[in-house]
């Protein structure tokens, strides 16, 4: 149930901020700093353009807050 309230509040924010869900996803990982890495896979030629374009797109204080309203950390699945 968590998964489906950050999707939707990310679904939410991408039609108030105009970008691509996915674009403002890979933002919003870009923006966590602790969050050293984050595995892109890219399947097609517009997943990878959307990372890149993802570098350059900086979120509000106010829209960063939304999305991490509804978001839960957890552990990695299926490690220990």
């Amino acid at each position: 149930d968590a998964d489906f309230a950050v999707a939707e509040r990310l679904q939410e924010v991408a039609i108030d901020t105009d970008l691509p869900a996915m674009q403002l996803a890979l933002v919003w990982v870009l923006a966590r700093p602790e969050i050293p890495s984050s595995i892109i896979g890219a399947s097609k030629m517009q997943h990878r353009e959307d990372a890149v374009v993802a570098l350059e797109i900086e979120l509000t204080t106010e829209d960063l807050a939304r999305l991490e309203e509804v978001y839960r950390p957890r552990g990695v699945l299926g490690h220990q």
